[in-house]
C-alpha cells in the first residue's frame, strides 16, 4: 500500500516566506537586546549599579517565600564558600 500523502518539501515562495520571517524576528530580537541595553545604561547612569538590582517592578513581584529561599541559597552559598577558604 502506497502513501498519497507524501511532503515533497517547501516550494520557492515557502523558502522566500520563512526566510523573510526569520530576518523580522532577528531584527526584533536586535531592536529589544538594543532598548534594554539603553535603558539599563540610563538607570545606571542617574542611579548607579543599585538601580539594576533593585528595580521597583522585580521588588512588587516577590513574595515572602521568594525572599526566603533567596536568602536561603544566599545563605548555603556563602557557608560553602566559607568553609571552601577556611583551610
Amino acid at each position: 500500500m502506497e502513501q498519497t500523502n507524501q511532503w515533497k518539501g517547501y516550494t520557492l515562495e515557502e523558502l522566500r516566506m520563512k526566510r523573510a520571517k526569520a530576518l523580522v524576528m532577528a531584527e526584533v530580537s536586535k531592536s529589544q537586546l538594543i532598548s534594554a541595553y539603553k535603558m539599563a545604561k540610563s538607570q545606571t547612569s542617574n542611579h548607579g549599579v543599585r538601580a539594576l538590582l533593585f528595580n521597583n517592578n522585580v521588588l512588587k513581584g516577590l513574595k515572602t517565600t521568594d525572599y526566603l529561599i533567596l536568602g536561603a541559597k544566599t545563605t548555603m552559598l556563602g557557608y560553602r564558600l566559607w568553609k571552601k577558604f577556611k583551610k
